[in-house]
C-alpha cells in the first residue's frame, strides 16, 4: 500500500519537473508532425494531401530574418528566399503539389547556395540560424518525400527537369538521419 508520502514523491510539482515534461511533450508534438502516419502493412500510403508545412516555413523565414539582420549585405538574397518560401507554402496549401515541388527545388537550391556563399567564417549566432533554416527545409523535404502520391511518383516518370525537382526532395529527405546523428 502506498503511503501519502510516496504519492507526494511520485507527483513532483517542481518547476524542473514541469519543464522536463513540457519539453518532452513539445518534442513529441514536433516529431509527431514530421513523421508519416503509422499504418498496417497492407494499408497503402495516403495520397499527397495538404498537411501543414506552415510551421516549417515560418521557422525558416524567422531564422533567415536573423541572418538578414546580422548580415545586411545578404538581405536582398534572403528577401528573395523568403518570397520563394511564401510561394511554396501558398501552392502547397492550395493543393498544387506539382508546382509546390517545383518551387521547393528552387527554395532548396537557394538555401543551399546561401549557406555555401556565407561559408564558415560567420558568427556562431548565424551558424545556428542557418542550421535551423536547413533543418526546416529538410523537414519539408521529408514531408514531401513521405507522401508517396502525386508529387514524387509523378515527377519520377517525368522529364529530366522535373526529375531534378524530385531529386531535390529526396536529397533533403535523406538528410534527416544525418541531422539526427549530429544532435544525438
Amino acid at each position: 500500500m502506498k503511503t501519502s508520502r510516496s504519492i507526494v514523491a511520485a507527483h513532483d510539482p517542481s518547476k524542473r519537473h514541469f519543464m522536463r515534461l513540457a519539453g518532452t511533450g513539445a518534442t513529441g508534438i514536433v516529431l509527431g508532425g514530421m513523421m508519416p502516419p503509422i499504418s498496417l502493412p497492407s494499408t497503402p500510403e495516403p495520397a499527397c494531401s495538404a498537411k501543414s508545412v506552415g510551421a516549417e516555413v515560418r521557422v525558416a523565414e524567422t531564422f533567415l530574418k536573423v541572418v538578414a539582420i546580422e548580415l545586411p549585405s545578404q538581405k536582398p538574397i534572403i528577401d528573395k528566399i523568403i518570397k520563394v518560401a511564401d510561394d511554396f507554402n501558398a501552392d502547397y496549401q492550395r493543393g498544387d503539389f506539382k508546382n509546390a515541388a517545383s518551387i521547393f527545388a528552387t527554395l532548396e537550391g537557394d538555401v543551399t547556395q546561401l549557406i555555401s556563399d556565407l561559408g564558415v567564417n560567420v558568427s556562431q549566432r548565424i551558424k545556428v540560424a542557418l542550421v535551423l533554416v536547413d533543418a526546416a527545409i529538410t523537414a519539408i523535404g521529408e514531408l514531401l518525400n513521405s507522401q508517396k502520391g502525386a508529387v514524387v511518383v509523378n515527377l519520377m516518370n517525368a522529364t529530366p527537369a522535373e526529375q531534378a525537382k524530385a531529386a531535390a526532395i529526396e536529397r533533403r529527405a535523406a538528410r534527416v538521419d544525418k541531422l539526427f546523428r549530429a544532435i544525438h
